[in-house]
């Protein structure tokens, strides 16, 4: 099969023996859609071989709508060798993707609009990172996969539509993909941006929040790698100090584990301390609420 631009694309056989001298090349079924599962069909006139094609190229990846040459060429016993050619038609129907990032008030943040290359493989949504520092330049920053070729990404720089840096924070990913003639699939997932000011502490955030008391961990999430390491004092309502944390310098987070404690219910304040690049002493307050 070549292209209009006169490139192999595949081939449907190779070396394959035919009883038969063939006569020429016919078309059974023309023009398809490979989205909807159709194939190209040809008949070899003479023996009357049928052969398909799915419309992937010899990667395995979907060739572009439009017309393609089949060229069969055959060699007789006497090494007097016949060309015969017909066409078929690709035409491609992918399927429509939105990307919608959401912020915790369930407001549309940032949009991004493609379609899939290889429609057929379902509805995908998987993320670079569940948490990443926005760089506001343009392919830096998360990286979005809806689908299963390659080129199925999507990269959000922690920007909104308007251009400006969204508010660190937890953002819902969601991934609506949309075959012709079907319902829509909608897959969804939750990442963290961080703060970009270069103080660990300036975005720093505690997640999830509320928390199930005596089960899992409380991710503690800094807005920069810490410069000099980073401490963190864990107290109850009372006022006592019920934990004590540390991450070494180029951390970006610490872990408090909740998990087999017995643990009360309520507010929970996690107190960070660290020292900037010239010493001086930088702390904040958060607050976590456990619950039953």
């Amino acid at each position: 099969m070549y292209n209009s631009a006169g490139e192999l694309v595949d081939h449907a056989a190779d070396g394959q023996a035919l009883y038969q001298q063939p006569t020429g090349l016919g078309s059974l079924q023309a023009g398809f859609v490979p989205d909807a599962g159709g194939e190209g069909r040809v008949v070899v006139l003479g023996p009357q071989v049928a052969l398909g094609w799915n419309g992937a190229d010899s990667a395995g990846q979907w060739v572009a709508s439009g017309t393609y040459t089949l060229v069969l060429t055959s060699r007789d016993p006497f090494g007097q060798v016949t060309t015969f050619t017909c066409q078929v038609t690709v035409i491609r129907e992918p399927a429509d993707v939105q990307v919608e990032i959401y912020n915790s008030a369930g407001e549309l943040v940032r949009h991004f609009s493609g379609q899939a290359d290889d429609p057929r493989s379902g509805a995908q949504l998987s993320v670079s990172s569940q948490s990443f520092a926005a760089s506001g330049l343009p392919g830096q920053g998360l990286v979005i996969q809806y689908g299963s070729a390659s080129g199925d990404t999507v990269t959000w720089d922690g920007r909104n539509d308007q251009g400006d840096l969204a508010q660190s924070g937890t953002y819902t990913v969601k991934v609506l993909r949309q075959l012709p003639g079907s319902s829509p699939t909608v897959l969804t997932d939750t990442v963290t941006l961080l703060d970009v000011s270069g103080d660990p502490l300036a975005g720093a955030l505690a997640a999830p929040d509320p928390a199930l008391a005596g089960q899992g961990r409380v991710e503690i999430l800094l807005g920069a790698p810490a410069a000099q390491g980073v401490r963190a004092a864990v107290y109850d309502q009372a006022g006592e100090k019920v934990a004590d944390l540390e991450a070494a310098a180029g951390s970006r987070g610490l872990t408090w584990d909740i998990s087999g404690r017995r643990m009360a219910e309520g507010v929970y304040l996690i107190v960070l301390s660290t020292r900037d690049a010239r010493g001086r002493v930088a702390r904040k307050v958060l607050k976590e609420a456990l619950l039953r």
